[in-house]
Protein backbone atom coordinates (compact mmCIF):
# COMPACT_ATOMS: atom_id res chain seq x y z
CA UNK A 1 0.00 0.00 0.00
CA UNK A 2 1.53 3.37 -1.02
CA UNK A 3 2.38 5.70 1.82
CA UNK A 4 1.71 9.06 0.19
CA UNK A 5 0.08 10.68 -2.86
CA UNK A 6 0.75 14.18 -4.20
CA UNK A 7 -0.73 15.97 -7.22
CA UNK A 8 1.27 18.41 -9.29
CA UNK A 9 -0.26 21.88 -9.22
CA UNK A 10 -1.40 21.53 -12.86
CA UNK A 11 -2.86 18.06 -12.09
CA UNK A 12 -0.85 16.48 -14.94
CA UNK A 13 1.10 14.24 -12.54
CA UNK A 14 0.22 12.07 -9.57
CA UNK A 15 3.13 11.09 -7.36
CA UNK A 16 3.08 7.95 -5.26
CA UNK A 17 5.86 7.39 -2.73
CA UNK A 18 6.45 3.86 -1.61
CA UNK A 19 9.84 2.19 -1.92
CA UNK A 20 10.45 4.13 -5.13
CA UNK A 21 9.18 7.42 -6.52
CA UNK A 22 6.52 6.60 -9.08
CA UNK A 23 4.88 9.38 -11.06
CA UNK A 24 1.78 8.82 -13.17
CA UNK A 25 0.88 10.99 -16.16
CA UNK A 26 -2.82 11.68 -15.62
CA UNK A 27 -3.60 12.08 -19.33
CA UNK A 28 -2.11 8.71 -20.38
CA UNK A 29 -1.84 6.70 -17.16
CA UNK A 30 1.79 5.88 -17.99
CA UNK A 31 4.14 5.58 -15.05
CA UNK A 32 7.61 7.03 -14.62
CA UNK A 33 9.87 5.68 -11.91
CA UNK A 34 12.54 7.91 -10.41
CA UNK A 35 14.95 6.27 -8.00
CA UNK A 36 17.20 8.76 -6.21
CA UNK A 37 20.25 6.95 -4.80
CA UNK A 38 19.77 8.36 -1.27
CA UNK A 39 16.96 7.88 1.24
CA UNK A 40 14.37 10.65 0.97
CA UNK A 41 13.02 12.74 3.81
CA UNK A 42 9.50 11.86 4.89
CA UNK A 43 8.17 14.89 2.99
CA UNK A 44 11.15 15.17 0.66
CA UNK A 45 9.45 15.62 -2.71
CA UNK A 46 8.05 18.61 -4.55
CA UNK A 47 6.74 19.41 -8.02
CA UNK A 48 7.84 22.54 -9.82
CA UNK A 49 5.25 25.28 -10.13
CA UNK A 50 4.14 24.23 -13.63
CA UNK A 51 4.61 20.45 -13.29
CA UNK A 52 7.70 20.30 -15.49
CA UNK A 53 10.10 19.59 -12.61
CA UNK A 54 10.21 16.99 -9.86
CA UNK A 55 12.45 17.75 -6.88
CA UNK A 56 13.69 15.35 -4.22
CA UNK A 57 15.34 16.16 -0.87
CA UNK A 58 17.34 13.33 0.67
CA UNK A 59 17.98 12.75 4.36
CA UNK A 60 21.67 13.55 3.78
CA UNK A 61 20.69 16.99 2.40
CA UNK A 62 21.28 16.25 -1.30
CA UNK A 63 18.68 17.86 -3.57
CA UNK A 64 18.01 16.51 -7.05
CA UNK A 65 15.94 18.13 -9.78
CA UNK A 66 14.42 16.00 -12.56
CA UNK A 67 12.82 17.15 -15.81
CA UNK A 68 9.34 15.91 -16.60
CA UNK A 69 8.09 14.03 -18.58
CA UNK A 70 11.51 12.47 -19.32
CA UNK A 71 12.62 11.87 -15.72
CA UNK A 72 16.13 12.97 -16.69
CA UNK A 73 18.27 14.37 -13.86
CA UNK A 74 18.68 18.12 -14.51
CA UNK A 75 20.96 18.89 -11.59
CA UNK A 76 22.15 17.76 -8.19
CA UNK A 77 22.76 20.20 -5.35
CA UNK A 78 25.09 18.90 -2.68
CA UNK A 79 24.50 19.75 0.96
CA UNK A 80 26.73 22.73 1.82
CA UNK A 81 25.48 23.15 5.41
CA UNK A 82 24.52 21.15 8.49
CA UNK A 83 21.24 20.30 6.72
CA UNK A 84 19.13 21.50 3.79
CA UNK A 85 15.86 20.73 2.05
CA UNK A 86 13.70 22.18 -0.70
CA UNK A 87 10.92 24.54 0.32
CA UNK A 88 9.59 25.63 -3.12
CA UNK A 89 10.40 26.17 -6.78
CA UNK A 90 10.00 29.55 -8.47
CA UNK A 91 7.19 29.83 -11.02
CA UNK A 92 9.66 30.02 -13.94
CA UNK A 93 11.41 26.81 -12.80
CA UNK A 94 14.81 28.50 -12.78
CA UNK A 95 15.40 28.68 -9.04
CA UNK A 96 14.76 26.68 -5.89
CA UNK A 97 13.99 28.08 -2.49
CA UNK A 98 15.89 26.02 0.07
CA UNK A 99 16.07 25.97 3.85
CA UNK A 100 19.69 25.49 5.00
CA UNK A 101 20.73 25.03 8.61
CA UNK A 102 23.72 27.20 9.44
CA UNK A 103 25.61 27.74 12.70
CA UNK A 104 23.41 30.74 13.62
CA UNK A 105 20.10 29.06 12.70
CA UNK A 106 18.07 28.37 9.56
CA UNK A 107 18.69 30.37 6.39
CA UNK A 108 16.25 30.70 3.47
CA UNK A 109 18.24 30.63 0.25
CA UNK A 110 17.52 30.96 -3.45
CA UNK A 111 19.55 28.64 -5.71
CA UNK A 112 19.90 29.30 -9.44
CA UNK A 113 19.56 25.83 -11.01
CA UNK A 114 21.69 26.59 -14.08
CA UNK A 115 24.57 28.30 -12.26
CA UNK A 116 24.12 26.63 -8.84
CA UNK A 117 24.66 30.02 -7.22
CA UNK A 118 23.09 30.64 -3.79
CA UNK A 119 21.64 33.90 -2.53
CA UNK A 120 20.42 34.31 1.04
CA UNK A 121 16.93 35.78 1.38
CA UNK A 122 17.08 35.88 5.17
CA UNK A 123 18.91 33.98 7.88
CA UNK A 124 19.26 33.31 11.62
CA UNK A 125 15.75 31.86 11.88
CA UNK A 126 14.90 29.60 14.82
CA UNK A 127 12.72 27.31 12.70
CA UNK A 128 11.76 26.58 9.11
CA UNK A 129 8.33 27.25 7.65
CA UNK A 130 6.18 26.79 4.60
CA UNK A 131 7.11 29.02 1.66
CA UNK A 132 4.33 30.62 -0.38
CA UNK A 133 4.78 32.93 -3.38
CA UNK A 134 2.53 35.88 -4.13
CA UNK A 135 0.63 35.36 -7.43
CA UNK A 136 3.12 37.42 -9.43
CA UNK A 137 6.19 36.30 -7.50
CA UNK A 138 7.17 39.71 -6.08
CA UNK A 139 7.02 38.49 -2.49
CA UNK A 140 7.36 35.25 -0.64
CA UNK A 141 6.02 34.30 2.73
CA UNK A 142 7.99 31.87 4.85
CA UNK A 143 6.60 31.06 8.26
CA UNK A 144 5.80 34.48 9.72
CA UNK A 145 8.29 36.49 7.67
CA UNK A 146 7.43 38.35 4.46
CA UNK A 147 10.21 39.49 2.18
Amino acid sequence: MPSRFIWSRDRKWLFCQDKACTLYATDTGKSLEINPPDLLREYGTEFGFDGRLFITSAKNGTIRVYDLPSGKLRCEIANMSADQFTAACTSDGKELVVWARRTEGWSLELIDLAKKVRRTIFDKQLATGRVIFAPYGEYIRAGGAIK
